[in-house]
């Protein structure tokens, strides 16, 4: 059975271990020289964050302790958790096996850190927790990281609220977590997919753009607690496409004012806008799920994107335009109804 497993092996001194059952549960606490961390991959599957760098003050003020006071860096820290599946103690070693759902649930930055810093002379406190019930485990990495507020998204990804997303876009570059690998975030992916939510009139959400363009948060704190926009996954795959492309979409940044525009991508708030006009080539149909109009698709659809910029770029180049922020055009302004009526006169 453990062959199946991760096993991490720590050295330790005889008195600074403490096995204890705690309703009936094992649990193992534990001082350990901070230099046993050195080039040990601990499994971080149980945890709600990634590494986020040195960019963290914690991080440097770990660093700092570590090279001017390594005595008391267990002091000063909170030390590392771990959820492990059992564990066998010989002599001066302990040796933990982990699952694929196990590992760190709290502390991951103080493991990076001794990866690399650890010291001889400092020790950190790591308590493991055996057999714990995958969801509770979940319920207690999040409920331990709220020191720190803890973002949507890692809460999100902890819970399993972005499969979904996962199987809509496969192979896209996401981020999903603090401090994950990827090009973009998942908060773009929903603020393009909240565009084709459906209300309960069978008809797309009247506020649907700007709950993408203002209210971030929201959106994600929905999908997380009610998965409210699932059904738009099967879309998604070709609004996701036609939002990267509209971005770099040269035409497009050509025939707008160049303030809409940022080192070569078309700005997030004025994709948008576009995808939003996207809208009217799409449909509901008798699933309650959005699909293409008959005679449309991705490519269809850049296409009319590009002709109507000339459109919306000479407007942009008018007051009240010329004379407020983008940020004004997102919050203040009815651009909205500008845009619906450019697409609405084309299409029709």
């Amino acid at each position: 059975m453990k062959k199946d497993l991760k096993s991490i092996t720590f050295k330790v001194e005889r008195n600074n271990v403490f096995e204890m059952i705690l309703n009936d549960r094992k649990f193992l606490f534990m001082a350990v020289r901070t230099d046993d961390f050195l080039n040990k991959d601990i499994p971080n599957k149980a945890n709600s964050r990634e590494f986020t760098g040195e960019k963290n003050p914690s991080v440097r003020n770990m660093k700092k302790t570590l090279n001017l006071e390594p005595e008391m860096f267990h002091s000063k820290n909170l030390g590392v958790r771990m959820a492990a599946t059992d564990f066998i103690r010989k002599e001066d070693e302990i040796t933990l096996f982990f699952n694929k759902h196990q590992g760190i649930f709290n502390g991951r930055h103080t493991q990076q850190v001794l990866k690399k810093f650890g010291k001889k002379k400092a020790y950190v406190l790591v308590m493991v927790d055996f057999d714990l019930p995958q969801q509770k485990l979940v319920d207690i990495s999040v409920a331990l990281n709220m020191s720190k507020s803890l973002e949507l998204i890692s809460i999100g990804e902890k819970k399993g609220a972005f499969e979904w997303v996962k199987e809509a876009l496969p192979t896209e570059s996401i981020i999903y977590k603090e401090g994950g690998k990827g090009v973009y975030y998942v908060t773009d992916v929903f603020k393009v997919a909240n565009l084709f939510k459906i209300g309960n009139d069978r008809k797309y959400s009247k506020v649907s753009l700007k709950k993408s363009l203002l209210r971030k948060n929201q959106i994600i704190e929905e999908n997380t607690e009610k998965q409210s926009l699932t059904y738009t996954k099967f879309i998604l795959s070709d609004m996701w496409e036609l939002y990267k492309d509209l971005r770099s979409n040269l035409i497009i940044q050509n025939n707008l004012p160049k303030k809409y525009s940022k080192e070569n991508e078309l700005l997030n708030g004025l994709t948008l806008f576009f995808i939003y006009g996207i809208q009217y080539m799409t449909e509901i149909n008798k699933n309650n799920i959005p699909v293409w109009k008959e005679g449309y698709s991705s490519q269809i659809a850049l296409k009319i994107c590009e002709k109507l910029s000339k459109d919306i770029g000479k407007i942009l180049s008018k007051p009240p335009y010329t004379e407020n922020t983008v940020e004004w055009l997102y919050r203040e302004s009815k651009f909205s109804d500008v845009i619906k009526r450019i697409f609405a006169d084309e299409l029709m």
